[in-house]
Parts: structure tokens; C-alpha cells; sequence
């Protein structure tokens, strides 16, 4: 697995995280058995996904730093399913809606699991522990 910001500069504008047909913003699994890697998409709609632990169930844990206000964990409860998990971003952050203009909606989206307002340079940081 492989997690990778949308790369843009404030807001993703050009809504790569969104884009189906971009690898930024995703949650990448890569089968590194075979000599062709091609990326697929497990999870999209994420601004910086820096930090995913694995559990003993095969559920992935997501941190996300916010883009202005808000910091969020994600859970990915099932890392085969044919269709991936959009997270929302750039059209919310967290459960905040950032672009009012976008048809997307909320209900379309999975939720954080946790979130929280962050101060100017603050982010969720350490490390994830699963028992």
C-alpha cells in the first residue's frame, strides 16, 4: 500500500483527489510480484494521507492532514472491495464542506472517524497503535 497527497498547492484545484485518472490523493495497492506495476486505487479523496496502519482484521487506519482547519482519521474497513472509498477532499475537509459550487455530497463520502479542529501548523502527528 502506498499513500500519496493530491500534490497541488492550497485546496487542490485542479481536484486531482477527486480524479479517478490521477494517482495523487490516493491510497495506492501495488502488487510488487509482478514485472508491470499498475497501481490500484483502494481509497481517494485524501489531501495528505501521511500515516495508515494495518490492523489484525485487515482494516486501515488513515491520517489525514488537513489543508486550513481540520485534521481527520479515516477507517477503511474492507481493503478488497471492488469499489474504492472516497473520502471527500477537496470538496470537504473532514466533515467541513470547503467548495459549495461541487455536486458531490457528504452522504456520498465516508466519514472521519475522528477530527479535530487544528491551529495554524498544528497536524495530527505520531504514530498509530492497534492491538
Amino acid at each position: 500500500y502506498l499513500s500519496v497527497g493530491d500534490g497541488g498547492p492550497q485546496g487542490d484545484p485542479e481536484n486531482h483527489a477527486q480524479n479517478l485518472n490521477s494517482l495523487r490523493g490516493k491510497i495506492l495497492r501495488v502488487d510488487v510480484s509482478k514485472l508491470k506495476l499498475e497501481p490500484e486505487i483502494v481509497a481517494y479523496g485524501l489531501r495528505n494521507p501521511w500515516g495508515v496502519s494495518i490492523d489484525s482484521n485487515d482494516r486501515m487506519f488513515i491520517l489525514n492532514c488537513g489543508w486550513s482547519s481540520v485534521e481527520s482519521v479515516y477507517l477503511l474497513n474492507d481493503l478488497n472491495s471492488d469499489t474504492p472509498s472516497n473520502f471527500g477532499w477537496p470538496v470537504f475537509q473532514g466533515t467541513k464542506r470547503m467548495r459549495k459550487d461541487d455536486l458531490l455530497i457528504f452522504q456520498d463520502t465516508s466519514s472521519p472517524i475522528y477530527e479535530y479542529i487544528n491551529r495554524p501548523g498544528c497536524a495530527i502527528g505520531g504514530s498509530i497503535w492497534i492491538i
